[in-house]
């Protein structure tokens, strides 16, 4: 089985769960890191905009 894969852009959208594993994964990848909080009245409990130092590869 192949997979297509794109580069991706060098930001990643995570919410708490998949930042803590990006984390423990790739720490020394991470340039920075933004929390976006939640809205009012809104789904969810926020996001994690993870800044990464290069590109990589994501599989459709």
């Amino acid at each position: 089985m192949m997979l297509d894969g794109i580069m991706t852009d060098n930001v990643v959208t995570a919410d708490a769960a998949s930042f803590l594993s990006i984390a423990n994964k790739s720490r020394n990848e991470i340039e920075s890191v933004k929390f976006e909080p939640p809205k009012i009245g809104g789904k969810g409990f926020g996001y994690f905009r993870v800044r990464m130092k290069t590109r990589h590869y994501e599989a459709q």
